[in-house]
């Protein structure tokens, strides 16, 4: 993921048919390789039954399966079917596990096939396969663990009450994530106590201890007060938040209605990732393969004059293996 990190998110905005094909085909290389180090390489592609001549007739039956104008999750779709026409569903796994990663999971959509634009990426494994390795085994189980600020209350913006705008506080607000051996597999901010007269006014910028960054908040939640409200930034949700508000407690995907809202320094320069609907940018196509531990690091700006807030908190959830 470090030399090629394409996810199904980047089908939004890449070109047709060629740019579309280049995610299809680096899943593709990904599930190769699978299968040549689950089978072994047999090296002669006419006779042979190493994991290379599985992948190619895999690739082919599925060809055959798929409707015509296919989207990317009817083309995964038909791999899944090829398998389970040609091998029994003995590679099932290999590919949901192989797809997830690469943003193509059981909760991606692809709205419609001709359309670019609405499709929505996901990166969970199809349930039977969470924990299962397609060979059998158990596979280590997924961990949850918690990282929190521990600098108090955040004024939004700092030097209140003369200044309305401007950058929190606490510029940026340091969240220190230590002893977890393996990148994250899902990422999630837990936002506490937030109140504000205009929450709209604020963006929210994360960035990892490696230096990847999204807006993970942006022009969102109206002019509707937000009152010591707590909820969590998380790519499983249902919804974005609301655009014109009002925000309430809950789950929320990532979400920044206008790219291109400014940072300070000694916040990263700019463009930055966009989570939707101005980008296409998750929490997991941008943190799924990074550096976890060390100084993550949360940008608060309030953008607007004349309305001022308090946070009381932040905190990382970060899944994982041991």
């Amino acid at each position: 993921m470090t030399i090629n990190p394409l996810t199904y998110a980047n089908s939004t905005s890449a070109s047709a048919p060629h740019g579309v094909g280049t995610i299809f085909g680096t899943m593709l290389w990904d599930l190769a390789w699978r299968l040549v180090q689950r089978e072994g390489a047999s090296g002669d592609l006419l006779y042979g039954d190493g994991g290379e001549n599985r992948m190619l007739r895999l690739v082919l039956q599925a060809l055959k399966l798929q409707p015509c104008n296919a989207g990317l999750v009817d083309a995964r779709n038909a791999l899944l079917a090829a398998d389970q026409m040609l091998y029994g569903g003995a590679y099932q796994c290999d590919i949901w596990r192989t797809f997830a990663r690469r943003g193509l999971g059981a909760s991606a959509n692809q709205g419609s096939a001709s359309i670019l634009a609405d499709n929505v990426a996901a990166f969970d494994v199809y349930g039977p396969c969470e924990r299962i390795f397609a060979n059998g085994f158990q596979s280590p189980q997924p961990t949850t663990s918690q990282f929190c600020s521990t600098i108090g209350a955040i004024d939004l913006p700092g030097g209140q009450p003369g200044t309305t705008f401007g950058p929190a506080s606490a510029y940026p607000v340091p969240i220190n994530v230590h002893g977890l051996a393996n990148a994250p597999s899902a990422v999630r901010v837990q936002m506490f106590g937030l109140t504000h007269t205009f929450p709209d006014d604020l963006d929210l910028l994360l960035v990892s201890p490696d230096h990847r960054n999204l807006v993970i908040q942006s022009d969102v939640g109206g002019g509707t007060d937000a009152i010591n409200l707590s909820y969590v930034i998380d790519d499983a949700a249902p919804t974005l938040l609301p655009d014109a508000g009002p925000l309430t407690a809950g789950s929320f995907r990532p979400s920044n209605v206008g790219a291109g809202d400014p940072f300070a320094v000694p916040a990263p320069v700019g463009p930055h990732n966009n989570a939707a609907p101005a980008g296409s940018a998750t929490l997991g196509s941008v943190f799924g393969s990074s550096q976890p531990n060390g100084s993550w690091r949360l940008y608060i700006v309030d953008d607007a004059a004349g309305d001022v807030g308090t946070l009381s908190g932040v905190c990382l959830e970060i899944d994982h293996l041991p």
